[in-house]
């Protein structure tokens, strides 16, 4: 029934409401918010921001107290561009000029709304996108390839958890995986196509 919208030069979320397709509230955040994502229950907004290099949590939930506030900020030690839940709620990514960070979404973990670990790409990464199962995370990076990255390393840490790098020989943008992890689609700004890359 709503729509969460980043303004990236005002440093707010914009609230839509759908039936009538008005702005009925503005919510401040960080500096330069870009991203943004809803947890799969509706009842979180993570919006990335850019310049202040944190995530803003939005209580989404009409029945709770902090509803439609910031009621978090997640440091991210460096700038953040997009942000995605994984479908099991478990974990938030989130883009940048790191490579991809990984954020704990679990209420019950000690470390939540902290970041557990960084797959560094070694290039600014723009999209990013998740198998159904939460498994694998799929990246754009700035200099064109796709970064296949291992949600959950047996060792613990992400320092090898990049598992494939995929050159795509042009700039890519936008990120999707089938729903049922057949299939990613992405689309090649420059050429004005959309790349389809079977998963094996």
């Amino acid at each position: 029934s709503l729509a969460y919208v980043t303004n990236f030069n005002s440093h707010d979320v914009s609230v839509i409401d759908l039936a009538t397709n008005n702005v009925i509230k503005t919510i401040k955040v960080g500096i330069e918010p870009y991203g943004i994502a809803v947890t799969p229950n509706g009842k979180g907004v993570y919006v990335a921001n850019y310049f202040s290099e944190n995530l803003s949590l939005i209580d989404a939930d009409p029945n709770s107290g902090g509803f439609d506030h910031v009621v978090a900020n997640v440091p991210t030690g460096s700038k953040t561009s997009n942000v995605l839940v994984t479908p099991d709620a478990g974990m938030v990514l989130v883009t940048g000029d790191f490579g991809l960070k990984i954020v704990s979404a679990n209420p019950k973990d000690p470390n939540y709304n902290c970041v557990v670990g960084t797959a560094s790409s070694g290039t600014k990464t723009k999209e990013v996108a998740c198998t159904p199962d939460a498994a694998f995370a799929i990246v754009s990076t700035e200099d064109g390839n796709l970064l296949v990255i291992n949600l959950h390393p047996e060792t613990g840490d992400y320092s090898d958890a990049v598992v494939a790098s995929v050159p795509t020989g042009t700039k890519v943008s936008n990120v999707k995986v089938s729903g049922d992890a057949m299939f990613v689609y992405v689309t090649a700004t420059d050429n004005d196509e959309i790349l389809v890359y079977k998963i094996t």
